[in-house]
């Protein structure tokens, strides 16, 4: 039989997912308060402030500055946030496939909302500007965060941007091997720890090109070499599309960016790239 313990750590981690998003980011004394909260949350929303302090092995005034820094007024205010995820959860137990389509778009627009506090508008405009201005926009990306990368590729082509993605990693490292100070390397992985994605970043960091990483993991390998680190939100349930999910959002304010930087020249290529096409359907 589990203990009161192991059940609370077991739906934790997952339904305050606004919490362990922050992980990567945080300091060794906000790692604990999280951990303290994600393990037992039914417990934490009736702890004080100095329960919580003394459970975590911190003072009152870090748990203060906690959270304001995850943009609550105070703790009684993220006590409050978390007793709605547990009712939430309670909410949701036990559905069939009838709710399905609720539950599905009900998480995919908190993970979204929660990738859009995430994002730093001032790195989201950069990079912006450098694909814009790039002779060529290499999109990496392996497994399932290689969808995001083709999609990057196609929709970036579409708007003029000479972007490109290859599924042959020996075919992607040669690529980015070619690349120069003009050019920019759009690389998509979730956890950022990747081994051959890490590698091609490497490589055309030292090409000197412009790397743009969009990634859970502020404080990766891919995220310390890249120059700009756009972080997502994610969910961390196997078995679903969230990483793409996010990874395309981020996509589309990139392409929105990029459109309105472009103008004219943009609307030329879309104009010409949906000509050709359009010729080869029946």
């Amino acid at each position: 039989m589990a203990s009161a313990g192991s059940a609370a750590t077991s739906r934790g981690p997952r339904q305050l997912a606004f919490l362990t998003d922050r992980l990567p980011s945080m300091s060794a004394a906000e790692r604990k308060i999280t951990d303290v909260l994600t393990r037992s949350p039914d417990e934490a929303i009736s702890m004080s402030i100095t329960e919580l302090a003394d459970r975590a092995g911190v003072s009152e005034a870090t748990i203060s500055r906690y959270c304001r820094r995850l943009q609550f007024k105070g703790y009684q205010d993220l006590r409050i946030r978390i007793a709605r995820e547990l009712a939430a959860e309670e909410a949701t137990a036990g559905g069939t496939a009838e709710n399905g389509i609720e539950l599905a778009a009900s998480t995919s627009a908190d993970l979204l909302n929660r990738t859009a506090r995430l994002l730093d508008p001032a790195r989201v405009d950069r990079a912006a500007a450098a694909i814009s201005a790039a002779r060529r926009v290499v999109c990496v990306g392996l497994g399932a965060s290689g969808i995001a990368a083709q999609a990057a590729a196609h929709h970036l082509l579409g708007i003029g941007v000479r972007a490109e993605s290859h599924a042959d990693l020996h075919v992607l490292l040669g690529a980015t091997a070619l690349l120069d100070a003009s050019d920019v390397v759009l690389a998509f992985s979730r956890t950022g720890s990747a081994k051959d994605v890490t590698a091609c970043v490497r490589l055309a960091q030292e090409q000197g090109a412009t790397v743009i990483s969009v990634t859970n993991a502020s404080r990766s390998p891919v995220a310390k070499l890249s120059d700009i680190v756009l972080q997502v939100a994610s969910e961390g349930t196997i078995g679903t599309l969230d990483s793409v999910l996010v990874q395309v959002f981020v996509l589309e304010i990139l392409m929105r960016g990029c459109l309105e930087r472009l103008g004219p020249a943009a609307e030329l290529a879309a104009a010409r790239v949906s000509e050709v096409i359009m010729g080869r359907l029946y």
